[in-house]
């Protein structure tokens, strides 16, 4: 006999309790490629405003450091364009549209 039935209180269906959800569940053994490219666009972004930094990390003039922004801001645009035609987005004004459906 169990515990309960010796206390009188309620008996519980042992085999209808579900083990605790694997915090683990659902991440990734390795890193996402999808997040490391969009890790990448933030990090152009950021750079975009910031030519300075580029200059003072890489000891180059302004216009040298601009132009290195111009050029990862093209690469990072290539970017989300292959991403998008991967997941079949058509961009289209500015809007993203996905299988038909607007999104905003």
């Amino acid at each position: 006999m169990s515990a309960n039935s010796s206390t009188g209180g309620p008996r519980r269906r042992k085999s209808s309790k579900k083990p605790p959800p694997d915090p683990l569940d659902g991440v990734p053994e390795q890193p996402d490629v999808e997040n490391q490219e969009g890790y990448h666009r933030e990090h152009d972004r950021d750079f975009e405003r910031n030519w300075h930094v580029v200059a003072l990390q890489r000891d180059e003039t302004q216009e040298e450091a601009e132009e290195i922004l111009r050029l990862r801001a093209e690469a990072a645009r290539r970017r989300e364009l292959e991403a998008a035609s991967r997941e079949k987005v058509k961009i289209v004004r500015g809007v993203a549209t996905v299988r038909g459906i607007q999104t905003e």
